[in-house]
């Protein structure tokens, strides 16, 4: 009997694995980065006196394209982006990591998160050790309205192909939810 559970589970695990969902092709998945990246740095929320933004390189797939129209993307090392930062005029910019999240088989989120950095010459002493300077980095909250990516890819079944939900679609969709339940 306990080998039978052990020999159902592994076909149950299979059939989860293989009978569901779609694989996301190479192609395909570098297109919804491209569609996502376009759209966020599109809205000009932030950077908008420079059009180069700094994203950390670990956080990017290999052959996303760098430029745009009205913009351009720099991988940098969190310590390559710090340095950035302390050259500016203000010291001070911001720092994007780009998340994918499965949230299921079929459905894919991406989520740009970025962090406010400030960098302060100081002068100082703690616990035996001279600090020369402050950096201060806040990071972003989502907001009141919950989680909402700034993008979304679900397989459709019957399409038989990945559709791609903006963050514009995806915002209005949880507000008609909010008001729904109201």
């Amino acid at each position: 009997m306990k080998m039978y559970k052990i020999l159902l589970l592994a076909v149950l695990m299979i059939v989860c694995r293989f009978g569901y969902g779609q694989e996301l092709n190479r192609i395909e998945l570098l297109n919804f980065y491209d569609s996502v990246i376009s759209d966020y740095y599109s809205r000009g929320l932030f950077n908008k006196t420079s059009q180069e933004n700094l994203l950390l390189s670990d956080s990017l797939p290999n052959g996303l394209r760098l430029r745009y129209p009205n913009f351009t993307l720099k991988p940098v090392t969190e310590e390559a982006g710090l340095n950035i930062i302390e050259s500016t005029k203000g010291k001070s910019g911001r720092l994007n990591k780009i998340s994918l999240k499965k949230i299921s088989p079929d459905t894919l989120d991406l989520v740009i998160v970025g962090w406010g950095v400030t960098i302060e010459r100081v002068f100082k002493i703690h616990k035996g050790r001279v600090i020369t300077k402050s950096i201060n980095m806040a990071y972003g909250c989502g907001g009141t309205m919950g989680y909402i990516p700034d993008g979304r890819l679900v397989y459709n079944k019957n399409r038989d192909k990945w559709e791609y939900h903006p963050y514009s679609v995806l915002l209005e969709k949880k507000r008609e939810k909010l008001e729904a339940n109201r």
